[in-house]
Formats: C-alpha cells, structure tokens, sequence
C-alpha cells in the first residue's frame, strides 16, 4: 500500500515527475532486540518500492536519481546499513550505494521520459533498526539540463507486535439516509479515532466496531491507529444510493426535475432567466418577495399570503389568484379568479378577468379603466365604485345595489297609453350640476312631435 502520512517538497524544489513510495511490509516494524546485520538474530527488513510517473504534457530529459535512507539507531533513522541492500530501476541504469545515499544514473547523455511514461526503482533487504519513531526518506530527480527536484516521504516504524487490520463495512453500497457500519481489529496501546464526511476526528479507542446513522452520500472512511508519533491510516469506501450533493456551481444544460422541496438559503437568492411555471401551489412566506420577470401558474391557484409587487412583464394564471397583502401590477394581470382578501389592488397595465373579481368589503379595486369584453358577462358591484379617471365600459348593463345604471347614450321610453317619449341620455356629470340633459322625441299616437331637449333630475 502506499504510504499516505506526509508527502511534501524539499528545500530543492518540487520535481518534474511525480513519485509515490510502497513499502513491503506495511507498516514496517522494528527488528528484535539484539538483532544485527549478520548477527545471529537477523534483524526485520523492508522493501522500498519508487514509481515515478511523467504527468505533464513534455518530455523529461532525465540524467540521475538518488535516495536518501537514513542510516543509525535513532527513531528517526531507518536502516542499520545499507551495505547488504540491493538496488535496481527498470530503466537499467547502473545503481550505487554509498552510506545512506543510493543512486541511480544512466551513462547516456539523458532518458527521456515521455508524457505518460513512467519507471521504477527498487531498495530491497533494508535491515531495520530497533526504534519506533517516524522516518525522512528523500528522493532528488537530476536532468539533462541541470535543474533539479526532490521529495521527502514520511513513513514510519512501528513495534513488532503493531497491527491495524480487518477494517470493513457490512455493506459497502447503502441507501440514502441509511446506517454505515464499521469494524475493524487492533493491537493492544494503539489510540485509534475515525475520520469521514469532513467531521472531526472521532475516538474509537476502546471501539473495534462502529455505526455511523444518517450517511447521504458517497463517503470514504479513514481509521487512523497511533502509537507514539507514528500513525498508520486504513480506509474503506462506501457508496450511497441516490446520494445528496453539495457543490459549488452547477449548470445544466437540459431539463433540471426537482421531486421534493427546493431551498434557497436564508440571505440567499433563486434567479430565473426564463419563465417559471408552477403546476401546483406556489407559496411565499409573509414579509419576503418574489421577484421574477413573468409568472404563470397553468392549471393551480397562486396563493400569496405576502404582497405581491410586479414592476415588469406579466402576471397570468389559469387557476384562481388569492392575494392575503397587497397586490400592485405594473404590466398586464391575466387570471381566471382574482380574490384580494385583505388590501386593495392596483393594476396598471390590462386586467384580464375570465370569471368573478372578488373584492371584500370596504377594499379597493383601482384601475385606469373597467371594461367586459364579454357580451355575456354582466358587471355588479355591491359597495360602492370610485372611477377617478378612464372609463367604465360595458356592452350590457352595469348593476349597482340591485339597480340598473343607466349611462351615456343609453335610450329610454315613458309611455302613456299609446303616446311615449323616446329619449337617449347624454351629459351626466359625476355631481350631477347639469341635472343630465337627454335628447327626446315625443310621440303622440299616430305622429311624432319634433324633436325636444327634457332635463333628467335624481330624486
């Protein structure tokens, strides 16, 4: 397995090619006491196996590799000698070893890694020394044009009797929301915690088994065993079905289907480009707005239980529009029910109306101008109307109270047996200062009169 502690650049600068260390066995451990290299106790060995990958988009013109393996009895030491180690590289360069250094170099003028490629380098039978304790293992990469890079791995050595082993999950494939569990074996004076989903490391010490509730997406989990100030990370990946996501931007370029609730953060804003169609009920939350071009809703009421305040486009539904605030149109309001239970409504564009306009008592209803379209459709108002401006149009009747009005241009009869006054109105003031002249013809059975002005007086 690699070794996944700490991997980081060296005072060189970082090299061209990428390099990861595996060693056998994993993790290392120390030798015995009283073991030495061709002692009669034979002490532990290691393997340390380097691949190096070209990464990039160029060649590398490489010359020389050399390592690093620290030599002595300290914790921060490794080997006891490098003297019975064996060194190899696939590239078949001539290898040496010299104290703690091991070097690697063609007798060409370079090897060119090419994008892509890649090699390995070998130390085998490293003798291990007797101290836990982590160790500094360096890797510089020379080429052909001089410029040099290196890194340093951080692996360590752990106590002979050391193990962290068997860490699985019952079910490595669970359903969203669902239940993780973890177990794993270890040695005895190991300090272990658990780390996954970006929470704080948890302390499972006394724990070889662990259930994790409520896991909505895809999650590796990492156990951490520590002795000392050398650690050894296990880890297992558990793939949840149907999983939440968290990102930072998302663009969809085809259709985006939402199945339950969507949720715009508090302090936070959804903005629509296009039009937004709501098939069932859309809900604003009192004292917040919302803010869109167009609103249409097909075939469901809108219900706003906040003001409504349209400064642009249209507002249209096929369904009922119930409106608890105020409600202010700037452009057109096309609906099939209009019901303000609360405040007044001002439109300033057209007001279309298939059906009943509803406005409770004591309420307003202000436009420039009330007009049916519908020769059918009769226009009843049962409190009182205030035209400031405009016009009130009506191809049939106008009711007030449950009396008719009558208007500008309308025609009236007063019949006396067969003599009548035929008459069509003009002139109404809204005070009525001129008392409403009308134009009329009297007709006495079987001629008419010429043609008289008559004053029409309210009682």
């Amino acid at each position: 397995m690699p070794i996944i502690n700490t991997v980081r650049p060296s005072s060189e600068g970082e090299p061209e090619l990428d390099y990861t260390l595996y060693t056998t066995p994993h993790p290392i451990r120390v030798s015995p006491e009283g073991a030495e290299e061709g002692g009669a106790v034979d002490p532990e060995r290691a393997q340390l196996v380097f691949v190096a990958a070209n990464n990039t988009n160029k060649g590398v013109r490489l010359k020389k590799i050399s390592l690093r393996i620290p030599v002595g009895e300290l914790a921060a030491q490794l080997a006891l000698t490098l003297d019975r180690a064996e060194a190899s590289i696939t590239l078949g360069w001539p290898s040496k070893v010299d104290g703690e250094w091991v070097e690697f170099e063609t007798d060409q003028p370079h090897e060119e890694i090419a994008p892509g490629g890649g090699f390995s380098f070998t130390v085998a039978g490293v003798p291990v020394n007797h101290e836990v304790g982590a160790v500094e293992i360096d890797v510089e990469e020379s080429q052909a044009t001089g410029a040099h890079g290196a890194v340093t791995f951080l692996t360590g050595k752990f106590p002979r009797d050391f193990y962290l082993d068997r860490f699985a999950a019952e079910s490595y494939e669970i359903d969203n929301g669902g239940t993780v569990v973890l177990t794993w074996k270890r040695s005895e004076g190991v300090t272990t915690r658990l780390l996954h989903g970006g929470n704080p490391p948890e302390d499972v010490t006394r724990l070889e088994r662990k259930e994790v509730k409520n896991v909505t997406t895809t999650t590796t989990f990492y156990l951490i065993g520590q002795v000392g100030d050398v650690e050894l990370m296990r880890s297992v990946l558990v793939t949840v079905l149907n999983p939440d996501m968290v990102v930072n931007k998302l663009t969809v370029n085809g259709p985006l289907e939402a199945k339950d609730n969507v949720t715009v953060a508090a302090g936070k804003s959804l903005t629509l480009n296009g039009p937004l169609e709501a098939k069932d009920h859309v809900t604003v939350a009192a004292g917040k707005n919302l803010a869109v071009e167009n609103i249409s809703g097909l075939d469901k009421g809108i219900t706003l239980t906040s003001h409504l305040s349209q400064t642009s486009g249209s507002f249209s539904t096929q369904g009922a529009i119930t409106a608890k605030e105020s409600v202010y149109m700037h452009g057109d309001l096309i609906t099939a029910f209009f019901e303000a239970t609360e405040n007044g409504v001002v439109v300033h564009g057209k007001a279309e109306f298939n059906e009943d306009v509803t406005i409770d008592r004591q309420k307003k209803l202000t436009v420039g101008r009330i007009g049916t379209e519908n020769p059918e459709a009769d226009m009843r108002l049962e409190s009182s109307l205030y035209q400031e401006n405009g016009g009130i149009a009506a191809r049939t009747y106008l009711t007030v109270s449950g009396q008719h009005v009558l208007r500008n241009g309308d025609t009236v009869r007063i019949k006396n047996g067969d003599n009548h006054l035929n008459g069509t109105t003009k002139g109404f003031d809204n005070d009525w200062s001129n008392k409403g002249a009308m134009n009329a013809h009297w007709r006495q059975n079987p001629h008419y009169d010429s043609a008289s002005d008559h004053r029409l007086e309210r009682q």
